[in-house]
């Protein structure tokens, strides 16, 4: 049987509390689909993870607070390092999905970002983790999207993550109860929405 989590120190608390405070700022003014402020988000990932979870590394509770800071908040990688140290940075960094380059089509880049996840989870083995709880947060907010995109968002779950986050079930040798509770939710997830399109 496992030890239970150990408790949060006040310094855990207060680089929550900081990570929640830079997230409002670096998106400040964006709204989700659903037309709530882009933080909801964030907080939801981060609700996702401390269900399946209260025992993972603290960054990667900071890290999924962060994890659109950069892509499509205002903030910089240098400002996450500088404030939350390295790994942090280094998952918000493995999380960020680059610019893609002309010729490339949507699913190869799709492919070469799931790739810089995978690299980027043998040296921090959360980065797949926070992914995952991503994932499952707008695919269950999909609905307020338009269909083309709800459709895509669907397409490439089932046709490219769910493949490559079952093979990399093998490779976990940490955390791997979180893992598998978050590949089952999102198989679960993916079922769900494939029967009600039918």
């Amino acid at each position: 049987m496992c030890p239970p989590a150990a408790p949060l120190t006040l310094s855990d608390y207060f680089t929550l509390r900081d990570a929640i405070t830079f997230a409002r700022s670096a998106h400040a003014g964006q709204k989700r689909a659903d037309g709530r402020a882009y933080l909801s988000h964030p907080l939801a990932v981060l609700q996702i993870l401390r269900s399946v979870s209260m025992k993972l590394p603290y960054g990667a509770y900071v890290a999924a607070l962060l994890h659109d800071t950069v892509e499509d908040g205002k903030a910089t990688l240098p400002q996450i390092r500088a404030t939350f140290g390295n790994e942090v940075e280094a998952a918000v960094d493995a999380l960020t999905r680059p610019k893609r380059p002309k010729g490339v089509s949507i699913d190869d880049h799709e492919r070469d970002y799931l790739a810089q996840m995978v690299e980027a989870n043998t040296l921090i083995p959360y980065v797949l983790h926070i992914k995952m709880a991503d994932r499952l947060h707008n695919l269950e907010t999909a609905h307020f999207c338009a269909p083309a995109y709800r459709q895509a968002l669907f397409n490439e779950t089932s046709a490219l993550y769910l493949s490559l986050l079952e093979r990399e079930e093998l490779r976990q040798s940490r955390h791997l109860e979180a893992y598998r509770l978050l590949l089952t939710m999102l198989e679960e997830n993916v079922a769900r929405l494939m029967e009600e399109a039918h």
